[in-house]
């Protein structure tokens, strides 16, 4: 929660700063938050490691060669988003999170990323690659389809595109 809240009230000016080319205590600050974060995202249930779904996101994304333009935290933002569709959570929750990534100009749509045409088709490719490299997520019991997956996917990137405009 601290590492969390310091992200969001340092974030900005760091991301500010930044483009101006300033490393201040915010920008030190807030690379410390995300590697914290970022080290939280995956975590132990019991006796097995239990990872997020954004790195297996981005993981997949990489074989589609039309993303490999976008930055790591781009395509994790996005796997960000999509988790919490899977993970049902409240709307609001994810609209919430959406204004609050948009802030730091993360790539938030499937297009964002570098997927414009074929999208149903690289959407299959990177559900089969997430459910090849996810094996943790369905050996707990929280596994989902392929075409759960793809919903999510798309959900996401229609949910963004209403809340940006």
């Amino acid at each position: 929660k601290i590492a969390f809240d310091l992200l969001k009230r340092q974030g900005p000016t760091a991301v500010e700063e930044g483009q101006k080319n300033i490393v201040s205590k915010a920008a030190v600050d807030t690379i410390d938050a995300i590697i914290y974060l970022a080290g939280l995202s995956g975590s132990f249930v019991e006796d097995t490691f239990f990872g997020g779904f954004a790195h297996p996101f981005y993981n997949a994304t990489t074989r589609i060669a039309n993303t490999r333009h976008r930055l790591h935290g781009d395509k994790v933002a996005f796997g960000l988003l999509i988790q919490q569709v899977l993970e049902n959570k409240p709307e609001e929750y994810i609209i919430e999170t959406i204004k609050d990534f948009n802030r730091y100009h993360l790539a938030l749509t499937l297009e964002d990323i570098g997927i414009k045409e074929n999208a149903a088709s690289e959407v299959s490719s990177i559900s089969a690659g997430i459910l090849k490299e996810f094996d943790s997520y369905t050996k707990l019991g929280f596994g989902k389809t392929a075409e759960e997956i793809e919903e999510a996917i798309f959900k996401t990137d229609l949910l963004v595109k209403k809340v940006l405009g």
